[in-house]
């Protein structure tokens, strides 16, 4: 009703027979909007649907790397596009979080935490419980950001700031 588009993670980890029940919903604003009505049931209720709405899932593979997926339902399956991924560029996405919380040498600070996670990946061990991933790495930087804005105030100028995140970051 809002036209909020809505992203379901890992929609695999339901049961297949909570997935099939879901696929007849999703399948009913599927046909709402292709057919461009105005309203839609569903549970035996009318409501107005907005043309803006999107609903997108991702899925984790069904394998055993991955305990409890389960196989999507053909009529579930017929409803998405699948789109493969690829790896995200940490370097750019930490430049652009470490931009987000004010840093002006984002570019070579992003860069430089993405080695020094891919070092650790390389160079420690490997253990499942050490997570040297996107994850972390956007960790370090919320902690980084935060701290940033107990030691910088409004009044400081541009040359006290970098003098500032040069002390933060030796």
């Amino acid at each position: 009703m809002s036209g909020a588009w809505g992203c379901f993670d890992e929609f695999n980890r339901l049961r297949e027979d909570q997935l099939s029940a879901i696929a007849d919903q999703i399948q009913s604003i599927q046909n709402a909007l292709k057919g461009e009505q105005d309203n839609l049931v569903i549970l035996d209720k009318s409501i107005r649907i907005n043309h803006n709405v999107a609903i997108f899932i991702t899925m984790n593979p069904v394998c055993s790397d991955y305990k409890g997926r389960s196989n999507l339902p053909s009529n579930l399956k017929m409803l998405f596009r699948p789109v493969a991924m690829g790896y995200p560029d940490n370097s750019k996405i930490a430049e652009v979080a470490l931009l987000s919380y004010g840093f002006h040498n984002a570019s070579v600070l992003g860069s430089k935490l993405n080695h020094t996670f891919t070092c650790a990946k390389t160079l420690l061990t490997t253990k499942k419980h050490y997570d040297w991933g996107l994850r972390s790495i956007k960790a370090i930087i919320r902690c980084a950001g935060d701290n940033r804005r107990l030691i910088i105030t409004d009044n400081m100028t541009k040359d006290q700031i970098f003098k500032a995140e040069v002390r933060f970051w030796s």
